[in-house]
């Protein structure tokens, strides 16, 4: 997993049940079905390390859960994060849409939603890589669309977001 290669050992059949990606890739003719192996490089530990925990719980961690107190991880690195639990979560939204994860993919837009319709708004790091990751028929993305078009203050922004805008 990641660019360590750090692996994961999940059992194949709960993957399968919660993700078609996974059913086909060890189901079907691939090599991934052969060796019972996946390689995902493009996946960050911490990333993973959510959805292996929510494999096995059904639970999104909470914004002050064990994970998110650490202070790096392979990947993200929370220490440069302006709100590394949004940040997060959204990656991991990201990769259950990407692996056809639905039930992940809308565990972590309740807790995304319960998070904003109590206070602000997403940083814009988290919109970027919202926006540059998921496809444009996104639940989320039109959730974030929705929260800045009503709380989005110009005032708000520091000059890296001001730079990042224009």
């Amino acid at each position: 997993m990641g660019l360590d290669k750090k692996p994961f050992i999940i059992h194949k059949d709960l993957l399968c049940h919660y993700s078609v990606y996974f059913k086909k890739a060890f189901n079907g003719e691939f090599r991934e079905a052969a060796e019972s192996l996946v390689e995902l490089v493009d996946t960050d530990t911490t990333t993973f390390g959510v959805i292996v925990d929510w494999l096995y719980t059904q639970r999104v961690p909470n914004e002050n859960g064990e994970w998110a107190q650490s202070s790096t991880q392979q990947g993200l690195d929370k220490e440069e994060l302006q709100d590394p639990y949004s940040t997060i979560l959204t990656s991991v939204h990201i990769f259950a849409d990407r692996l056809d994860m639905p039930q992940l993919r809308a565990a972590t837009l309740e807790k995304l939603y319960t998070r904003y319709t109590a206070r602000g708004v997403p940083w814009y790091e988290t919109i970027t890589m919202a926006f540059e990751n998921l496809p444009a028929t996104s639940p989320l993305l039109l959730f974030y669309l929705h929260l800045y078009v009503y709380r989005w203050n110009e005032g708000s922004d520091g000059p890296e977001e001001i730079e990042m805008r224009d």
